[in-house]
């Protein structure tokens, strides 16, 4: 799907580490690290049907157009973890996300990246008619420099964040809830 692009450039090109399938539409979410992507496929048809990511990323490929626009304000992800849709907060083509954004871009920078020092639980609004996603919410964490996730049980959020490299002191794993 995305084999015409400039980022394939070494081996693990899109470090795909969320695969979620949606069966009522028949399509497939994937978040794709090191491209700083959240991608919805159709998977009867393999067409790409919208990617959220900083829009300057994709600019100036073939994939542009599928970039979502951004509501005024709205933070990007960098390297993220764990996208899904969120259970019940559904409504025909506005659909709720939840994304840990480890908020890192060692393995490809993007200059447009803030340096934020913080990792995050976010969760946003899509709207697959318009083409646009909108910032809910924000759970600021400890930095995260690997697998983490975000679920909402019931009123909470809760984060599972962690950083086992000792040459991040700054860093370290928690589980954090937030009401």
């Amino acid at each position: 799907v995305l084999s015409d692009n400039p980022y394939l450039d070494y081996f693990d090109w899109a470090h795909i580490n969320t695969v979620s399938y949606q069966p009522d539409e028949h399509s497939v979410l994937i978040s794709a690290r090191n491209l700083h992507s959240v991608i919805k496929l159709d998977w009867e048809t393999g067409d790409l049907l919208w990617i959220f990511c900083d829009t300057e990323f994709w600019k100036g490929t073939k994939y542009e157009s599928k970039v979502l626009t951004p509501e005024a304000g709205t933070p990007f992800c960098y390297q993220s973890h764990a996208a899904y849709f969120l259970d019940g907060f559904q409504s025909g083509d506005v659909k709720r996300l939840i994304i840990y954004d480890n908020h890192w871009q060692k393995r490809r920078p993007v200059a447009s990246f803030d340096k934020d020092k913080k990792s995050y639980v976010r969760i946003y609004e899509i709207d697959e008619k318009n083409m646009t996603v909108k910032h809910l919410k924000s759970f600021g964490t400890e930095k995260s420099t690997i697998r983490s996730n975000g679920v909402v049980v019931g009123k909470s959020v809760f984060s599972m964040s962690g950083a086992l490299r000792k040459e991040q002191e700054e860093c370290g794993g928690k589980i954090t809830e937030f009401d």
